[in-house]
């Protein structure tokens, strides 16, 4: 959870705000192929050296992480001082506080949290395997080949996600997506032995992941915009979680679709420095929270941003 909030809000400071959709993208797309090529390969570790050597080659791994991270070139802000530097328990606060009170902020975060533990998810992908090769009798290697199917959609909505928004809105190809993902789960309910139901499930999965793929990237980057720089670990660490930790409190297409996000056209432009000084890092001193930024009203994006400029 550290890792991948940290992770998360460190991408707006290697690369411009103008080219965070096409950078969450790109690392969407990679994160879908790795995801499904590491689960053959643990796979196949496991068959050809056991169970035990495989989780240590599992632990080895995270020495090449190591290693990659050390090769980022672009540093992050340095620490606070200790006697500028906010404790632990007022960072959480503020944190929850910011996201909470930030229309934009509080949809996706809601929107997340459902996907990630609730009906979206949490429990397709625990019964999914069991009831494929259970009780629809699925051969091993046609399950590996939907899973595969899946990855490439995933990988292929990341990519496809910027073009999409960019002709659509961010806001309904948000909706859009998530429609589809539930339109893809009846052929599940039908479903029986034999390889037309097969490919149709491979066919499903394939859209699915691609929506999934797609709304993901979006939201990303929706998010890392519109909140202040001073706020991005915060909100990430919000959101990330929650999608841990909570349980599903609506279902997330109703979420969006009753939040003024359902209507954004354009991407909203990138939310800049607090108006009061900051401290070493982009910290600013104190526990004050910046308040949120006016969300968009109706179908373009509107109202006043941190520097009172137009958004």
């Amino acid at each position: 959870m550290v890792h991948d909030a940290a992770a998360i809000s460190y991408l707006p400071e290697l690369v411009d705000r103008s080219l965070l959709q096409q950078g969450n993208a790109r690392i969407g797309g990679v994160f879908a192929v790795a995801g499904a090529t590491g689960n053959h390969l643990g796979a196949a570790l496991a068959a050809l050296t056991g169970p035990a050597r495989a989780l240590t080659g599992d632990a080895l791994s995270y020495l090449v992480s190591i290693w990659c991270t050390t090769r980022i070139h672009t540093p992050g802000p340095p620490p606070l001082p200790a006697p500028v530097r906010e404790p632990l328990g007022g960072q959480i606060r503020d944190g929850l506080r910011y996201v909470a009170r930030h229309p934009t902020l509080a949809t996706l975060t809601l929107v997340n949290a459902t996907i990630a533990v609730g009906v979206g998810v949490g429990v397709l992908v625990t019964l999914w395997p069991l009831y494929a090769l259970r009780t629809l009798a699925m051969p091993g290697t046609v399950f590996g080949m939907i899973l595969g199917a899946g990855a490439l959609g995933a990988a292929t909505g990341a990519l496809l996600a910027p073009r999409l928004a960019r002709r659509y809105g961010p806001g309904p190809m948000m909706l859009a997506a998530l429609a589809l993902t539930l339109l893809t789960q009846i052929p599940l309910l039908f479903a029986g032995p034999g390889a037309p139901w097969q490919t149709a499930l491979g066919a499903a999965q394939f859209v699915h992941m691609a929506c999934a793929g797609a709304a993901g990237v979006t939201q990303r980057t929706v998010r890392q915009l519109v909140a202040e720089p001073a706020m991005q670990a915060r909100m990430q660490a919000v959101s990330t979680w929650l999608c841990a930790v909570a349980r599903p409190l609506a279902v997330p297409f109703l979420a969006l679709a009753r939040s003024p996000l359902r209507g954004l056209r354009r991407m909203p432009p990138a939310s800049g420095p607090a108006d009061t000084p900051s401290a070493p890092g982009g910290e600013r001193a104190g526990a004050a929270v910046p308040p949120p930024a006016a969300e968009p009203d109706g179908a373009a994006p509107s109202g006043t941003g941190p520097e009172g400029g137009a958004r």
